[in-house]
C-alpha cells in the first residue's frame, strides 16, 4: 500500500507538470492555431486526469478508506452467490488457503497428507444423504435341536435425512463373504418404508411422488413379484427408493430372519453416514458374547453387558464400513474337580478373514479358532 501512496504522488506531480506546460506554452504561443489549440487541450487535460488518479491513490491510503474497502472485498468473496460461481477446483483451493490461514502453516497440502486423504475418501460426507437414529435389535435363539447353529432375527430401523434434496438411493441387506454365503441361509426378510404424516399430507405430495399411494407400505419376500430380490454378489435383498426420491425423515424399518453357524464372528457396518446408532443383542444365556467396536469414539460410547443381553448406544457420528463385532463363544463352566468345560463344542467350520473387523480378545482356555467373519452391511 506504500507503493500505491507513491504512485499516487507521482501522478499528482505529473498532471501538474502536465497542467504548468500547457499554460506556458499557450503563454508563450499567444494565439495558437487550431492544430495547437487541441494539443495544448489535450494536455491539460491529461494533466486533470493525471491529478485525479494519483488523488484516488492517495485517498485509498487512509486509514478509513483502506478498512472500508478491505470490508467489502471481504464480504464479495464469502458471499455464497459469489462462491457458488467458482468451480470444484477453485473452492478446494480457496479451502485449503483458509486451512493453512487456520493453522498457520504452509505444508498441510503436501504430498501424501491428511489434507489429501481428507479431499479423497471424507470430503464427500458432508454432502451425502445421512441416516439419523439407527436402532438395530438381533435376536439370538439356539435352532431346534442344534448347538451348532443359531437362529437370528434382527430388526433395524433409521430415519433417511435428505442433504440438499437427496437421500440415500436405496435400503440393503447383504452380505458378501463367500463362507458366509455358504454357511448362511436367509428363511425370511422385508422391508417397511413409512412417509412423514405432515409430508404425506401435503398437497403437492402426490405430484412429486405419483407411484407413492400409502403413507406405510410393507415390501414383503413373498410379494409376488418381489421387489427385494438382490442381483449383486453375496445373499441379501434391496429396495430401490426412487419413489420418495427426496423425501426427508423417511422412516424405514427392515425384518429379516437367518440361520448361520453359532461360532460366526459377526459385524454390523454402516452403509452411509449415520448420526446415532443403537444397538441391543439378545442371545441364548448358556453363551458368552465378545463384542467388540470399531469406528466409534471410545468415550462416546455407552456400552453395556450382562448375561444374555449386550447394548451400546452412540450418539455421535460413523461412516461407512464403521461398526462394531460380535462373536458367540461357549461359557466357560468348572465342574467336578476343577475341570474346565464349555457349554457348547467346537464347531468346525471354514476359515476365512476380514481385514476391516479386529478380532475380539478371547480367553485363553479351551477356545476354538475364530471361524468365518460375517461381514453385514445394511
Amino acid at each position: 500500500m506504500v507503493k500505491l501512496l507513491k504512485y499516487g504522488l507521482t501522478l499528482v506531480l505529473l498532471g501538474l507538470l502536465a497542467i504548468f506546460v500547457s499554460l506556458w506554452l499557450d503563454e508563450r504561443v499567444g494565439v495558437p492555431g487550431h492544430h495547437v489549440a487541441i494539443e495544448l487541450k489535450l494536455l491539460d487535460e491529461v494533466g486533470i486526469a493525471l491529478i485525479l488518479l494519483g488523488s484516488i491513490g492517495i485517498l485509498l491510503e487512509f486509514p478509513d478508506w483502506k478498512n472500508y474497502f478491505q470490508k467489502e472485498i471481504e464480504k464479495i468473496i464469502v458471499d455464497q452467490d459469489y462462491l457458488r460461481k467458482m468451480d470444484k477446483t477453485q473452492l478446494i483451493a480457496l479451502q485449503t488457503n483458509a486451512l493453512k490461514a487456520f493453522f498457520k502453516t504452509d505444508d498441510i497440502d503436501r504430498k501424501d497428507s491428511f489434507l489429501h486423504f481428507f479431499h479423497s475418501r471424507i470430503h464427500g460426507y458432508i454432502g451425502s444423504p445421512y441416516r439419523q437414529d439407527v436402532r438395530d435389535t438381533i435376536r439370538i435363539t439356539h435352532s431346534h435341536g442344534r448347538a451348532d447353529q443359531v437362529e437370528v432375527e434382527e430388526t433395524v430401523s433409521y430415519h433417511c435425512r435428505r442433504v440438499g434434496d437427496k437421500i440415500q438411493d436405496e435400503v440393503k441387506w447383504i452380505e458378501t463373504g463367500p463362507a458366509q454365503v455358504k454357511q448362511m441361509s436367509i428363511l425370511k426378510y422385508d422391508i417397511e418404508i413409512q412417509v412423514p404424516a405432515e409430508e404425506f399430507a401435503d398437497s403437492k405430495f402426490r405430484q412429486r411422488h405419483p407411484n407413492v399411494t400409502l403413507q406405510r407400505r410393507v415390501f414383503k419376500s413373498t410379494d409376488t413379484p418381489n421387489q427385494l430380490l438382490y442381483q449383486g454378489p453375496g445373499i441379501g435383498f434391496a429396495l430401490g427408493l426412487k419413489d420418495y426420491e427426496g423425501v426427508d425423515d423417511l422412516h424405514v424399518t427392515t425384518h429379516v430372519t437367518y440361520t448361520a453357524p453359532t461360532r460366526m464372528l459377526f459385524t454390523w457396518t454402516m452403509s452411509h453416514p449415520t448420526k446415532g446408532i443403537t444397538g441391543t443383542i439378545v442371545y441364548p444365556e448358556d453363551q458368552e458374547l465378545i463384542a467388540n467396536p470399531f469406528g466409534l469414539t471410545e468415550e462416546q460410547a455407552n456400552m453395556e453387558h450382562k448375561p444374555g443381553m449386550f447394548t451400546v448406544d452412540y450418539d455421535s457420528w460413523l461412516v461407512t464400513d464403521t461398526g462394531f463385532a460380535f462373536q458367540l463363544i461357549g461359557r466357560v463352566q468348572t465342574g467336578a474337580g476343577g475341570k474346565v468345560t464349555q457349554s457348547a463344542p467346537p464347531v468346525s467350520v471354514a476359515s476365512a478373514t476380514d481385514p476391516t473387523v479386529q478380532k475380539p480378545t478371547l480367553p485363553a482356555t479351551g477356545i476354538p479358532q475364530p471361524p468365518p467373519v460375517q461381514t453385514k452391511t445394511a
